[in-house]
C-alpha cells in the first residue's frame, strides 16, 4: 500500500497482557459501532491500549501489513470472549 492510497476500513484494536501468562491479547473490530457496554469496559480497564487506523482491507493480515507490532498478539474478534480472557488475567 502506498501513502495516499484510499483506505476503506477503520480498525479499532484494544490490547492488554494476561497477568499470569504474560500473553499479549488484542480485540479487533473493523467498521463497527461500539456499545455502551464496551465503553463502560474501557473506562474500567486502566491497563489496556487503544489503537485505531485505516487500511484497505478488513483483514487482520492488513493490520500486520500496516504494523508488524501487532503480530505478537493473540487476536479476538468477539468482545465477550475478550472480556472472559481478561477476567482470567488476575
Amino acid at each position: 500500500m502506498n501513502k495516499g492510497d484510499f483506505m476503506d476500513y477503520l480498525h479499532l484494536i484494544i490490547t492488554d497482557i494476561m497477568f499470569e501468562t504474560s500473553e499479549p491479547i488484542a480485540l479487533h473490530f473493523v467498521d463497527q459501532d461500539v456499545t455502551d457496554d464496551f465503553v463502560d469496559f474501557l473506562a474500567q480497564s486502566p491497563t489496556i491500549g487503544i489503537h485505531s487506523f485505516a487500511t484497505d482491507s478488513p483483514s487482520w493480515q492488513s493490520v500486520l501489513d500496516y504494523d508488524s507490532y501487532f503480530d505478537q498478539f493473540k487476536v479476538y474478534t468477539d468482545f465477550e470472549d475478550f472480556k472472559k480472557a481478561l477476567e482470567n488475567k488476575c
